[in-house]
């Protein structure tokens, strides 16, 4: 008797242009500058992407792939060079290492541990802010973590529904 997959079980390889345009425009996203409270919650665009293609595609993008984005991300922000790289390699580490748990649940149980994840990178960025002499300027700087956590189902939505035809 044949064995039958569902869609979930099946995971087709995305193309990697297509990963590479997410990532681009997730990068455009976080360099969108807001007035006031808003740039505050705003959340890490690019954070959330490199999240869904480590948790749904993790064989196509591991940690030097997030390493390399946060790079990218410290440069275009003029920022320390490798805050962002290390705050991302290590969210990707702590995904790996659960990437079966974030499978076997929904995505609205998703959203609590995505949200520890996000916040565990912006503690991880403000504490190498402060080693270098800044400033503490506001607890509403973790609300982005918040904020992200709330979008994720939508990212996922979203990056599902395009990369079904990005085959």
């Amino acid at each position: 008797m044949p064995i039958e997959y569902t869609k979930q079980e099946i995971v087709r390889p995305i193309k990697a242009r297509f990963i590479i345009f997410s990532l681009i425009v997730a990068l455009l996203l976080n360099q969108q500058s807001l007035p006031g409270i808003m740039s505050l919650l705003c959340p890490d665009f690019l954070a959330l992407v490199i999240l869904y293609w480590n948790i749904y595609h993790s064989k196509q993008f591991g940690m030097g792939a997030a390493f390399s984005m946060g790079l990218l991300m410290d440069v275009s922000e003029a920022n320390v060079l490798g805050q962002h790289a290390m705050a991302y390699s290590v969210m990707i580490f702590f995904v790996s290492t659960l990437c079966q748990r974030f499978q076997m649940f929904r995505l609205p149980e998703q959203i609590f541990q995505i949200g520890l994840l996000l916040l565990a990178a912006e503690s991880l960025i403000l504490l190498i802010k402060l080693l270098n002499g800044a400033q503490f300027q506001d607890w509403n700087f973790f609300f982005a973590s918040l904020i992200g956590a709330l979008f994720w189902p939508l990212l996922v939505f979203f990056l599902r529904k395009l990369s079904s035809g990005a085959h």
